[in-house]
């Protein structure tokens, strides 16, 4: 698992620097030597030292998760009385540094670090149960989310695997929001961080504005997350040109500079053995060459700590807590040196007030009075609809804990590149400025399914498949979707979707789909005249199905997780008996009323929540000399709850057809894995079913590699249920008993399983799944 984790954190290292790592090598010396600094040199920069004493800057190298050792070295430095008059820093280090010079302590930063899943700010995806029934149904079916953008002329790509969403909400949440400080110097401690213009490669110094913004500039690795943009300059990783920011203390005015450096060590040759690890070399490599610059900088008076961080990664924020062990130790080790800069208690006291009196002069945010609202964007979106999301008015009263819900609410329509604000206090009260960003790669967007499933019952299916996306066709936010599915069960089909009011309540949807399936239909019992010389010979036959449907519906959505909707369809096909040489067309159209609750927050291996599929059809169809009027009714319930790293999941299905016991548009079936685990898929069919199942799963591993994690399961379930092909078939007593082990991985691509089934009657199969279950 180590070697794992340390290959991942070689190839995020990879992906943070390979797209400007060539570019950066050609200017490296003359960026060195050429910076370009917002400086405002009528600051006083000594307004808030202790007098007659040397002023101390604190230098601090960026590192990712790393960074944390940095913590360490400022709890021994409040430890001793040490005081710091300066900080400057680079990426992480801008982070640590940052919250320092705000005025938090180091035991309020560390409970920031261990409050908030960092591995997070590596990932823009909204929580599945954030998501709007739609958007759920979407990704479950086409289940890798590209991210690829298609015109239909040309594939466009976005500015960085991660837009930084995530990463905003973490700095915002941090630092509380701070509104915009005018000059850092008025921070409780002066401050400053280092980014890089990633169109000139130069060096900015930033020294006002918004604190989390120029947090997450100096933090954007290039090519993994987007660049910031600060006043018309797009900023990344700072890193790039300046690990180590020391020249920027000396220019402030500090007499001793404390510097810690985090950069990684060198691979030796032999330790050289993949070319992840080569572009890794060349990494730290540029990062540690800018440190190794200003180092140079240094006196006889200044102080470097080079903290032993080995076997921490850039992406371990699991071991952050280490970290901050190693800083600590990093600063006792050079305690010779730093002792001599404590003050006495009184003198540290004195500083301290000096501290505190500038942090009560920011404008902290308890509760954000809104005062008012600006909303800037650039989409097709009707702002009317943004304001709707968001659900924000001028004198609400809310936290920024709030405010960040609304602002995911907005984000979850996935239809934003980002979501940004900022604010303004004026006189308590507070102006809002949010900026929503549409996606610079759309409005197009290509996703691919890709499924498998393997079994001992021969019972084999594949598919792949693609959907493309058309968004903003207009004002309320319409869409149109195709797909294109081959496999064992094909289909393409188009559909046109909109919302028809500002709030999206209510919507409309219409579309065609054309099918190619097989499945197989039990007619063991089945007293029909045409079908008896086949069930005295057969007790399951394959039935191949071609059909084109055409559909429109009207639908409500009255909360996130539900939706409800009421519509008319017409089918149309043929369904022949293969083998048998029969061979039947039909006709079905009538209305149909659904019912969609679900609040799964991952739809494979779900940990809480719940989710209802409800359909009722009432067809007036014509299949085998029926044209009488049929219902259809369809209930399938799960509900999940777990205890610790267990789950355990209730499943609950039921569904009856009053017409022909075969029917090629209402199949009623069970089998399958989890479904009468041992049997085929829909291996036994009639015109009712019941089946209940209790499902067990334990989390073995978490396998969290930073920005991604494969979850590693095992469980079992016990399943009890049958189908019936008369109404007054149905009992318990009549119900067959099933269950299920399994080993199971979570991956970007959907489930990776493996699992063995067995039913009463000795029907037994082994199964392996990749991607979603058919």
């Amino acid at each position: 698992m180590l070697q794992i984790k340390r290959i991942f954190s070689s190839s995020f290292k990879i992906i943070n620097w390979l797209l400007l790592s060539f570019i950066s090598l050609h200017f490296q010396t003359a960026i060195a030597a050429e910076t370009v600094s917002d400086s405002d040199n009528n600051y006083n920069y000594n307004n808030n030292s202790v007098p007659q004493r040397p002023k101390i800057g604190l230098a601090l190298s960026g590192g990712g998760a790393k960074g944390a050792a940095h913590l360490g070295v400022i709890k021994y430095l409040e430890k001793h009385n040490i005081p710091v008059d300066y900080v400057s820093g680079t990426s992480m280090g801008s982070f640590i540094g940052g919250m320092y010079a705000m005025g938090r302590s180091s035991a309020e930063i560390e409970i920031i670090l261990a409050e908030y899943d960092w591995s997070q700010g590596y990932n823009d995806d909204v929580p599945r149960e954030s998501l709007s029934v739609r958007e759920k149904q979407r990704q479950d079916s086409f289940q890798i989310q590209t991210n690829i953008g298609f015109d239909g002329t040309s594939v466009e790509y976005p500015s960085g695997l991660v837009q930084g969403q995530g990463m905003s909400k973490l700095l915002r949440l941090s630092t509380n929001s701070l509104p915009y400080v005018s000059h850092f110097d008025l921070l409780p401690i002066p401050y400053r961080a280092i980014a890089t213009n990633v169109e000139t490669m130069r060096e900015v110094v930033l020294e006002r504005g918004d604190l989390s913004k120029v947090m997450q500039a100096s933090m954007s690795i290039p090519g993994a997350l987007t660049p910031v943009l600060i006043e018309g300059q797009h900023l990344v990783d700072g890193g790039m040109v300046n690990n180590l920011p020391i020249g920027v203390l000396q220019d402030m005015g500090a007499d001793i500079i404390i510097a810690v450096d985090i950069g990684s060590q060198l691979y030796r040759q032999k330790e050289i053995t993949s070319a992840f690890l080569i572009f890794d070399q060349l990494s730290s490599s540029m990062t540690g060459t800018s440190a190794n610059q200003q180092i140079l900088k240094l006196t006889e008076r200044d102080i470097l700590l080079s903290p032993e961080i080995d076997g921490i990664g850039t992406a371990d924020f699991d071991l952050m807590p280490d970290a901050v062990d190693r800083g600590e130790k990093a600063a006792e080790h050079a305690s010779a040196k730093l002792l001599a800069l404590s003050l006495s208690d009184a003198d540290y006291a004195l500083y301290q007030q000096q501290k505190q009196r500038k942090k009560q002069q920011l404008a902290q945010i308890d509760i954000i009075e809104i005062n008012n609202i600006t909303i800037n964007t650039d989409t097709r979106l009707s702002p009317r609809v943004i304001e709707n999301k968001l659900s924000l008015k001028r004198g609400d009263k809310i936290t920024v804990m709030e405010l960040e819900q609304q602002v995911d609410a907005l984000y979850a329509l996935n239809l934003f590149q980002k979501i940004d604000y900022s604010i303004t206090d004026k006189n308590g009260s507070h102006d809002l400025h949010i900026n929503v960003v549409e996606k610079s790669w759309g409005p197009g967007y290509v996703d691919f399914k890709f499924n498998i499933q393997e079994s001992t019952s021969r019972d084999d299916r594949q598919q792949i498949g693609l959907q493309y996306i058309l968004t903003d066709l207009n004002r309320l936010g319409g869409e149109w979707r195709t797909e294109f599915v081959y496999g064992s069960d094909s289909n393409i089909s188009t559909e046109f979707y909109s919302p028809i009011d500002y709030n999206q309540y209510f919507f409309f949807k219409t579309g065609v789909r054309l099918e190619d399936y097989e499945s197989k239909l039990y007619v063991g019992t089945v007293n029909d005249p045409v079908l008896d010389p086949l069930g005295s010979v057969f007790e399951y036959f394959p039935v191949k199905t071609e059909q084109v449907s055409v559909y429109a519906e009207l639908g409500v959505i009255p909360f996130d997780w539900a939706q409800i909707a009421i519509g008319s369809y017409y089918q149309s096909g043929s369904a022949e008996i293969i083998g048998a040489n029969i061979n039947s067309d039909f006709d079905s159209k009538g209305w149909y009323l659904q019912l969609r609750l679900d609040s799964f927050d991952n739809i494979s291996f779900p940990t809480k929540g719940f989710k209802l599929d409800s359909d009722v059809y009432i067809d007036t169809g014509d299949y085998l000399n029926s044209s009488e009027n049929n219902v259809f009714f369809s209930l399938d319930w799960r509900n999940a709850v777990s205890f610790n790293r267990s789950t355990v999941e209730f499943k609950a299905s039921m569904a009856s057809y009053d017409g022909p016991p075969i029917s090629p548009t209402f199949e009623v079936g069970l089998g399958g894995f989890q479904n009468l685990s041992g049997y085929g898929i829909n291996e036994i069919t009639g015109n009712y079913k019941g089946l209940v199942a209790l499902i067990y799963r334990h989390r073995l591993l978490d396998n969290n590699l930073g920005a991604f994690s494969f979850p590693l399961y095992m469980g079992a379930s016990i399943e009890q249920g049958n189908v019936w092909n008369d109404k007054d078939d149905v009992s318990f007593a009549s119900t067959i008993s099933a269950g299920s082990v399994f080993i199971a991985l979570d991956t970007g691509i959907g489930p990776v399983m493996l699992s063995y089934g067995y039913a009463e009657g000795g029907h037994a199969s082994g199964y392996l799944f990749i991607g979603n279950n058919f």
